[in-house]
């Protein structure tokens, strides 16, 4: 009796999702294990780092070429004139950061797309809500924050990178045939 009321408090415990997942009875489970996010997507990974790169770049020489103008500009009022002064913090720079898991934020959006969520609010949401994607896209590792997520998307569909992605899946569906778990 005692030792029922002990079980029902440690699974009150554990997340709702996390109860029950059977990775190999899951079909979203299955479909992102068995897509071949590697092979097909390889050039559009080095694609999205190339030109993630670049405009890191110009955006650091952007940050010097202000940062030199800042230094040598000359104020021709006195100090005293000027009432509200505003202090800006200077920007860390991104050097030494941990760069983005690329296939594991692809295969969240890619299942996310074929949910037809497309928002990256509802997508975050998606995230957080399903222990599925949380195992399969991050290993349950820690999940990206929303501005990960918010940059991903917009460097993606900046770049058109996010419809290379659809022609080559749509591509490698129509050249694979029946997935064979669903009959679809």
């Amino acid at each position: 009796m005692i030792s029922n009321r002990i079980e029902e408090y440690q699974q009150s415990f554990i997340p709702e999702g996390w109860m029950n997942v059977d990775r190999s009875q899951n079909r979203l489970s299955v479909f992102l294990r068995s897509y071949p996010f590697e092979e097909k997507f390889e050039e559009i990974r080095e694609k999205f780092e190339r030109c993630r790169y670049e405009e890191r770049k110009k955006a650091g020489v952007m940050r010097k070429i202000q940062s030199d103008q800042e230094k040598y500009h000359f104020d021709f009022y006195d100090e005293e004139g000027i009432k509200n002064k505003i202090t800006v913090k200077e920007r860390r720079s991104a050097a030494g950061r941990k760069a983005f898991d690329f296939y594991g934020l692809l295969k969240l959006f890619f299942a996310c797309m074929l949910k037809n969520i497309v928002q990256v609010t509802e997508v975050d949401q998606e995230l957080q809500d399903n222990p599925v994607l949380q195992l399969e896209c991050f290993g349950g590792g820690q999940l990206p924050s929303y501005d990960v997520l918010a940059a991903f998307d917009r460097d993606m569909n900046g770049h058109g990178l996010m419809k290379e992605i659809r022609k080559i899946a749509v591509a490698t569906n129509f050249s694979e045939g029946i997935n064979e778990f669903d009959g679809r």
